[in-house]
């Protein structure tokens, strides 16, 4: 798999690994390296192999005291525990879950009405019911749920007295909002709350609700 560096800073540098663009970084201070794909999805962090980076001058110089200023280079694969191949076993363990992540949010948005979608389909969205009114606390609120490229978020009642929505405010938001959070609270309880996680019969369902949601002007 060709590993190529495409941009480098003082405290990160993007890799290109096969078909996907990879951010190494470390941590100001501590000197832990770190990998995630361009779109800060399935970071993980490494054991301090380079003590270069683990020095605090960075904050007041903007570098680190080892790099040189007129010819900047940020870390490099060396800093982590074997190399190269550390980038390379990261990309081949994670890069098939991050398409399925990726492909199955791009077909939610669109099964959306495009909710949210600039062009790649990778903004976050936040589902929001029409307002209702909550007579225990005399108040208004609404139903809320985050549907965003990395995870979706479980049903929430966003008011003065915001929490997991109760019977008697479930019942005034409306059937696909009951059906929604019968379906998400389960997962997002047992962490599987990414969209690779789910069966392909889940995925179906999920995307079957996000199209009557839309249909039915459940969310905004």
């Amino acid at each position: 798999m060709k590993v190529q560096q495409i941009s480098t800073s003082s405290c990160q540098t993007a890799y290109q690994v096969g078909d996907y663009r990879v951010n190494l970084w470390v941590i100001a201070g501590k000197g832990e390296p770190c990998l995630a794909f361009d779109d800060h999805s399935f970071s993980e962090r490494f054991p301090v192999k380079d003590k270069r980076w683990t020095s605090e001058s960075w904050v007041p110089l903007g570098r680190y005291p080892h790099q040189d200023p007129d010819n900047m280079q940020g870390p490099t694969f060396d800093v982590l525990p074997d190399g190269e191949k550390t980038l390379i076993n990261f990309v081949e363990r994670n890069g098939p879950v991050h398409q399925t992540n990726k492909l199955r949010w791009t077909e939610l948005v669109k099964a959306a009405g495009g909710l949210g979608y600039r062009g790649d389909g990778l903004i976050n969205v936040r589902l929001v019911s029409r307002r209702i009114h909550d007579k225990a606390n005399h108040s208004y609120g609404f139903m809320e749920a985050d549907v965003t490229l990395h995870y979706f978020g479980r049903v929430l009642f966003s008011s003065p007295y915001c929490g997991r929505p109760d019977y008697e405010i479930m019942e005034k938001a409306g059937e696909w909002w009951k059906e929604y959070a019968d379906f998400i609270t389960p997962l997002v309880d047992s962490n599987r709350r990414c969209y690779y996680k789910l069966t392909d019969e889940e995925y179906q369902q999920f995307l079957s609700l996000m199209k009557r949601g839309f249909e039915s002007k459940a969310f905004t």
